[in-house]
């Protein structure tokens, strides 16, 4: 029985004899040491947009999640947060009367 397997290959669309100087060019060009340092940090920097772009996604879905939850569910109030209310309310109370009229 015959199998054929396709072996992954870095493809461009040059002659294969021209890809290896295209490298070389864009590597010394590009100030690299050498066409291997060249090839391993662009596609290390590939990877990281790659994560980073999934990864941000992933976050912003979670995020979505937990927001619309916390608006259809609000979480009691805790004592803090009451405390902090009445202060304000005492604050407003305190203001004079002029300071409530808007100036038209």
């Amino acid at each position: 029985m015959k199998t054929t397997e396709k072996k992954s290959k870095i493809w461009y669309p040059l002659k294969p004899w021209a890809k290896k100087a295209f490298f070389e060019r864009a590597a010394r060009l590009g100030g690299y040491r050498s066409l291997t340092d060249f090839i391993i940090l662009s596609a290390q920097e590939k990877a990281y947009e790659i994560i980073a772009k999934r990864e941000q996604v992933i976050t912003s879905d979670r995020d979505k999640k937990v927001f619309f939850e916390t608006l259809m569910n609000p979480p009691q109030p805790n004592i803090e947060l009451n405390e902090a209310a009445e202060n304000y309310q005492q604050a407003i109370d305190e203001l004079p009367d002029w300071a409530f009229k808007s100036k038209s």
